[in-house]
C-alpha cells in the first residue's frame, strides 16, 4: 500500500482547505467509511485537477526546454561563426600586406633601372614601409595597435608615391602601381575595422540559458514525478470508488 500511503498523503497536505473530508479518507487508509459518498467524489476530483495541471506544468516546461536548447544552439553556432571569421580577419592583413611588398618591390626595382637618384632619395620612407610590411606580415597583433600602424604608414607611402610620380617617365606607372598599393591599405584597415567591432559587440555568453535549462529539466522530473504519484493515487480512489458502488 505504499503507493497509496504517499500519494493520498500528499493529496491531504494539498487540499487543507477541504476540512470536511475525513483524514483517514484523505491519507488511503482502506476499509474507510464515508459518511458521504460526495467526500469520495471530492478526492478523486482532487487528484483528477492536480494530474490535469501537472500535465500542462509538463508541457509546457517541455517546450521551455525546447526553446532553451535550440536558443543554446543558435548562440554556439554564432561564437563559432565569430572565432571562423575573427581568424580570417587576423590573416588578412599578412596576406595583403604580402601582395604590398610584393607589388611595391617591383615598382622599386624598376624605379632603380629608371630613376636610381630617387630610389637612394627615399631610402629611409622605403625602409619605413619595408619595416612595416614586414611586421604585419609575420605578426599577429591586436586590432587597435594594427589600425594605428596602418593610420600612421599611410603619409609615407603618399611621400614616396609624390617623389616617382615626379618623374615623369614613370609617373602613369607610379600612380597606377599606387593606387592598387592604396586599394589593399584600404582593406588592412577594415579588417583592423572589424575585428575592432566584434571585440566591442562580442555574442553575450549563454550561460545563464544553461542554467534556466538545467533548472527547467529539474523541474520536469520533479512534475513528472508527481504526475505519477497522482495518476497512482487516482487508480486507488476510483477502485475504492467502484467497491463503494460511488459513480466518479
Amino acid at each position: 500500500m505504499a503507493v497509496e500511503e504517499d500519494s493520498a498523503s500528499e493529496a491531504a497536505s494539498e487540499q487543507h482547505s477541504e476540512e470536511d473530508i475525513p483524514e483517514d479518507a484523505i491519507k488511503g487508509v482502506p476499509n474507510v467509511v464515508f459518511a458521504d459518498e460526495v467526500l469520495l467524489k471530492r478526492v478523486v476530483e482532487k487528484h483528477r485537477r492536480f494530474i490535469t495541471e501537472l500535465q500542462q506544468d509538463i508541457e509546457s516546461t517541455m517546450e521551455r526546454i525546447e526553446q532553451l536548447e535550440e536558443s543554446i544552439r543558435q548562440h554556439r553556432r554564432e561564437i563559432e561563426r565569430e572565432r571562423t571569421l575573427i581568424s580570417v580577419l587576423n590573416e588578412k592583413p599578412k596576406q595583403l600586406c604580402h601582395q604590398i611588398s610584393v607589388i611595391r618591390g617591383q615598382l622599386i626595382e624598376h624605379v632603380r633601372e629608371e630613376a636610381p637618384e630617387l630610389a637612394e632619395e627615399l631610402r629611409q620612407p622605403l625602409s619605413e614601409l619595408d619595416e612595416f610590411e614586414s611586421y604585419i606580415e609575420t605578426h599577429v597583433i591586436e586590432p587597435k595597435e594594427g589600425l594605428e600602424l596602418s593610420s600612421a604608414i599611410i603619409p609615407t607611402y603618399e611621400r614616396v608615391r609624390d617623389v616617382l610620380a615626379s618623374h615623369e617617365p614613370l609617373s602613369e606607372h607610379v600612380h597606377r602601381t599606387f593606387d592598387t598599393i592604396f586599394s589593399r591599405l584600404s582593406e588592412v584597415v577594415d579588417s583592423y575595422n572589424q575585428l575592432l567591432s566584434m571585440a566591442d559587440s562580442k555574442s553575450e555568453g549563454f550561460a545563464h540559458l544553461e542554467d534556466e535549462l538545467e533548472r527547467a529539466r529539474g523541474h520536469l522530473s520533479w512534475a513528472s514525478n508527481r504526475l505519477k504519484s497522482h495518476e497512482g493515487a487516482l487508480i486507488y480512489w476510483q477502485q475504492e470508488a467502484r467497491r463503494e458502488g460511488v459513480e466518479v
